[in-house]
């Protein structure tokens, strides 16, 4: 925990006046009961009071004011001209504002515990979004399709309208694509990029992130850690240029192929009428993607439901090999725990729409889940314990462990 005190969480400073009534730890105290209580910032202001060694805690609104500063690009910045940003530069401000000092807390991490033991060989990573949901309407008024034009630019919709009813409504939040190492003894997220994408209530020229673009800047940030071996990615990163990006870094790519194409259609059906086979490869399809080509082996294979799916390499693989590469990829699954664990222990309820504070306390929970997981790979290293998907140190018990050592100084 002294590391995760004295060079994780210290680096985001507020720059504030050597004279200010709190330091900046006191905030980093409060946002772990913030997480420890999952409640919001005035019921957990009075526990905070309660449990925390010192005579006085900071009120709510302050500390929400102070991770704002956080996430302001330039300290004389008006703090209510980023309450909402207006376009691409400024939320891109924000985000190089707080993913510096968290990419400088991963570097920290890694580099100031034994953690670095672990990572010699290449790794192989899996990259995904999550969601945040956001509730408030888009709308202005639903009926006409107007609408507000105050409406948080970095929110997207995620779930979209079905079949039945083209006018449900969206399902909508703030999105975060995250790397993570895929491996019992490792899994630590290493990088985090915002995502952002048209919804139905924007027009046509509202700003996207490309996924190809947020690839890139994930796995440059990750390269500055580990070396890597594998790229594993969910089926939405399903595209020509996601696999060009990865491909152009010498790593291998696992990514799920959407069905969608006739001769994908006849290769599964192939596959599907075989009297003995449940697994087929298509080797060496050339794949272009301005000017470069690279080859791609199409893997056919049959999922726990009974249907066919199709995986994507750019790996030369022979039929024998091809099962264990499917049974591989299932490991990035372990990703679906992480988020759980993210949002369930480490990620405090809030109702802004400061994107300033939204990606603070996306980028705070998941440092506190780094800790959490290193926490427990000590402690299996220590004692030799089996760590798996129950690791020895519930993550509910961390953020009270960080919260108590932040507030009394013990390491």
């Amino acid at each position: 925990m002294q590391t995760a005190r004295d060079r994780v969480f210290t680096e985001f400073a507020t720059d504030r006046a050597e004279n200010a009534k709190y330091d900046d730890e006191v905030y980093w105290e409060l946002q772990a009961y913030l997480s420890m209580t999952a409640h919001g910032k005035r019921r957990t202001k009075r526990r905070a009071s309660r449990l925390s060694p010192r005579d006085e805690m900071p009120h709510g609104d302050t500390h929400t004011r102070t991770i704002k500063k956080l996430g302001a690009p330039d300290p004389q910045t008006e703090l209510s001209e980023f309450s909402n940003p207006a376009g691409p530069q400024k939320w891109k401000q924000i985000r190089n504002t707080l993913l510096e000092p968290f990419d400088s807390a991963i570097e920290n991490l890694i580099e100031q515990t034994d953690f670095e033991e672990n990572l010699r060989e290449p790794v192989n990573v899996a990259i995904d979004i999550t969601p945040w949901r956001f509730y408030p309407s888009p709308w202005r008024n639903r009926d006409l399709n107007i609408p507000k034009e105050d409406f948080p630019k970095m929110v997207s919709g995620y779930t979209g309208p079905s079949e039945e009813s083209v006018n449900e409504e969206y399902e909508r939040g703030y999105k975060f694509a995250t790397l993570t190492i895929i491996g019992e003894n490792t899994p630590i997220v290493l990088a985090i990029e915002p995502v952002k994408e048209n919804s139905n209530w924007e027009s046509d020229t509202a700003a996207s992130l490309s996924k190809a673009a947020v690839v890139d800047r994930l796995l440059s940030k990750a390269e500055q850690y580990v070396d890597i071996h594998k790229v594993m990615a969910d089926r939405e990163f399903d595209g020509h240029a996601v696999r060009d990006v990865i491909d152009r870094k010498g790593m291998t790519y696992l990514i799920p192929k959407r069905a969608s194409a006739a001769q994908d259609l006849e290769d599964i059906e192939k596959v599907n009428s075989h009297p003995s086979a449940d697994i087929g490869v298509k080797n060496s399809v050339p794949l272009t993607v301005d000017g470069r080509t690279h080859d791609v082996d199409f893997i056919y294979f049959q999922t726990d439901g009974g249907d066919y799916a199709i995986m994507l390499t750019n790996a030369d693989v022979p039929v024998e090999r091809s099962p264990g590469l499917v049974s591989q990829y299932r490991d990035r699954w372990m990703i679906e725990n992480e988020y759980k664990s993210i949002k369930e222990h480490f990620l405090p309820r809030t109702t802004s729409s400061d994107y300033r504070v939204r990606l603070f306390y996306f980028v705070a929970a998941v440092l506190m889940y780094n800790v959490w997981r290193l926490t427990n790979l000590l402690l299996r290293t220590w004692f030799d314990v089996h760590m798996g998907e129950k690791p020895p140190m519930p993550a509910g018990e961390v953020t009270e462990i960080i919260a108590f050592c932040i507030g009394s100084g013990i390491g």
